[in-house]
């Protein structure tokens, strides 16, 4: 994959979420970007929403969407990203959250993050 990855959140069957977002009505697409593709440890996150002619949002100074693994305590086994947010150079912190693995590579819930 390059150190890339696109997810749709609301068509790939491979996002979900803990509060009701409008993804549905954006067509929500991520393009992520890894430092590495074997062992990644930061990533940015790219969106793009398809209802407005597949823009991508490339410009981080406008939009800045950072990943960073962590280890959290409260998610035994699963993978974790702390992802911070920025708009125009300052940090949103109110609209950071965490993605979390939720199941693994055979299909299986991983408790307590499922």
């Amino acid at each position: 994959l390059d150190d890339r990855c696109k997810v749709r959140c609301a068509g790939d069957r491979s996002w979900a979420e803990a509060s009701k977002a409008p993804f549905f009505k954006v067509d929500l697409i991520y393009h992520f970007v890894f430092d590495d593709s074997s062992n990644p440890t930061k990533g940015q996150m790219y969106p793009e929403w398809a209802v407005v002619s597949s823009l991508v949002m490339s410009i981080e100074h406008l939009m800045d969407f950072e990943m960073e693994l962590i280890s959290d305590e409260a998610y035994p086994g699963s993978v974790v990203w702390r992802r911070d947010t920025a708009f125009a150079g300052m940090n949103a912190n109110s609209l950071d959250y965490k993605c979390v693995q939720i199941i693994d590579e055979s299909g299986q819930r991983i408790q307590p993050a499922f």
